[in-house]
């Protein structure tokens, strides 16, 4: 890595970041590197200030997304993930899956998917609180396991939002 998107931006690089001061930073780097700004410039510069603004696009967009800071920080420690079917090693990971794939398939109106969302919910805030914790304390295999939970967690919300609205179109008068 030859850019440090945290320092970038000017933050300390850990997993619970302001979001705010994210969104300021990211605007005030973009508005210096606006076309606008540049028209008298060289092609060259020209180029030069959109790479700038392609890397800065990139690091915002890494750094706004949980799975992808987590997974960033753990690069930065030199811990990144060579396995993306990481879950295999992990039974306990693997049983909440399929008990929440088979809750899934089994819920049939909006109380069952408002309780399977609440829980899944619950267990991301768990989730990033239990990376947040193992990064600082530098237990980074315990951070990868938290990371990969949290990318389950994420795909698994965004199934069971795209059934609650299959579900709410099916059940739409005609």
């Amino acid at each position: 890595m030859s850019v440090n998107y945290f320092k970038l931006f000017g933050l300390r690089p850990e997993f619970l970041l302001s979001r705010p001061e994210l969104d300021k930073a990211y605007h005030a780097i973009q508005n210096q590197l606006h076309p606008d700004r540049h028209v008298s410039a060289t092609a060259q510069q020209r180029r030069l200030s959109e790479q700038k603004s392609a890397l800065v696009n990139e690091a915002y967009r890494v750094l706004s997304d949980d799975c992808e800071r987590a997974d960033y920080l753990l690069a930065l420690r030199d811990q990144a993930q060579e396995d993306k079917s990481q879950t295999a090693g992990d039974s306990d990971l693997l049983m909440e899956q399929m008990e929440l794939r088979q809750a899934l398939d089994e819920s049939s109106d909006a109380g069952e998917f408002a309780s399977l969302q609440e829980g899944t919910n619950r267990r991301l805030h768990s989730s990033r609180e239990d990376f947040a914790r193992s990064y600082e304390q530098g237990d980074y295999k315990r951070a990868r396991a938290a990371q990969v939970k949290m990318q389950f967690l994420f795909r698994f919300q965004k199934q069971l939002l795209e059934r609650m609205k299959a579900k709410e179109l099916e059940d739409e008068p005609a």
